[in-house]
């Protein structure tokens, strides 16, 4: 078993700090775009921003943020019981010009460019727990990811995606909340498998109607916090470790 992290801070701390001058065609939109096109797994930056993501990036290299992730990835792995390599990195993420936040953060949820890819907030306050606990859901999900790999698999239901959540949210030490309401929509529809569904789920309908999905009667995070609540870690353990076939 091997975890590999791609380091993405002091990369994209570099491109921050060459000029923005000449939007699209500035010193700092081409490199990122030559970098991205060579394979480096920067897309989850905002190149463009005026935000202070460059002094966040440089408060997170102090905190050595990227060995907190990788560290925590190795322990997950290990607590799950699997054999696989996996390959992680981490994105600072800014809302503005073409990342909208309930967006990017359902797509990563439901469809991840990247399933390594470890989403963090720039305005998040981040710390090495919340790292930490970042790299841990994540981890858990990369190896969810893994196992479905290789052959062809119907797009996940509703309730497989609650067990996936709720489980990695309980490795990482987060806690949830019981919610009638969430209980009831996830027996009618624990099957279905539309991504305006698993929206309107676990983010709420307010989510849902911003993103042009139809509501189901739930509050913020009310599909989340209830997965979160009921899950059971070895229950998922032994989901992933059946998925990787042993691995």
């Amino acid at each position: 078993m091997t975890v590999q992290l791609i380091p993405t801070l002091e990369r994209m701390l570099e491109m921050y700090r060459l000029s923005a001058a000449g939007g699209e065609r500035s010193d700092r939109f081409t490199s990122y775009v030559d970098a991205c096109r060579s394979g480096a797994p920067l897309h989850g930056f905002n190149p463009m921003t005026r935000l202070p993501v460059p002094a966040e990036l440089e408060r997170l290299l102090a905190l050595d943020a990227e060995r907190i992730l990788r560290d925590a990835a190795v322990e997950t792995v290990e607590r799950v019981g699997a054999s696989v390599d996996l390959t992680l990195f981490v994105s600072v993420a800014a809302e503005g010009m073409w990342t909208d936040r309930l967006g990017t953060s359902a797509a990563h949820l439901l469809a991840p460019r990247h399933v390594g890819e470890t989403l963090l907030w720039f305005d998040d306050g981040l710390d090495a727990g919340s790292i930490r606990r970042a790299a841990i859901e994540q981890t858990a999900r990369a190896l969810w990811w893994s196992g479905r790999e290789g052959e062809q698999r119907p797009e996940p239901t509703l309730h497989e995606l609650a067990l996936r959540e709720g489980a990695a949210a309980r490795l990482a030490g987060v806690g949830g909340r019981v919610s009638d309401r969430a209980a009831e929509t996830l027996e009618v529809l624990g099957e279905d498998r539309s991504g305006g569904t698993a929206v309107a789920y676990f983010f709420g309908d307010q989510a849902a109607l911003q993103l042009g999905y139809q509501p189901l009667g739930l509050g913020e995070d009310d599909g989340l916090l209830h997965a979160i609540a009921v899950a059971s870690v070895d229950e998922t353990k032994r989901a992933i470790r059946s998925l990787l076939g042993g691995r």
